[in-house]
């Protein structure tokens, strides 16, 4: 993805769910129904230690996901930031 494109995507996603850590109950109230638990408490998706632009990317694969009125799972998002922090290092 070019610098340009991730950066017009990157300017879409509310400056809410801009964090390094994402959690419902850290988000906006509107996007807190698109986070999917099954009634289990999960860590937060935590991007933090990954480059900025994989981060920027992530955060609107998950914006877009609720933003269409999808929910995102966190068990396999959880998996998925954890991975991709291994795998970069």
């Amino acid at each position: 993805m070019t610098p340009a494109v991730l950066g017009r995507l990157w300017a879409s996603v509310p400056q809410e769910l801009q964090l390094p850590r994402l959690l419902p109950g850290t988000v906006p109230e509107r996007c807190r129904g698109g986070f999917a638990s099954h009634g289990k408490s999960y860590p937060a998706v935590d991007l933090s230690a990954l480059p900025a632009p994989m981060r920027q990317e992530l955060t609107w694969c998950i914006f877009r996901i609720i933003e269409l009125g999808g929910r995102v799972q966190m068990p396999g998002t959880c998996m998925l930031a954890r991975r991709l922090t291994q795998i970069h290092r």
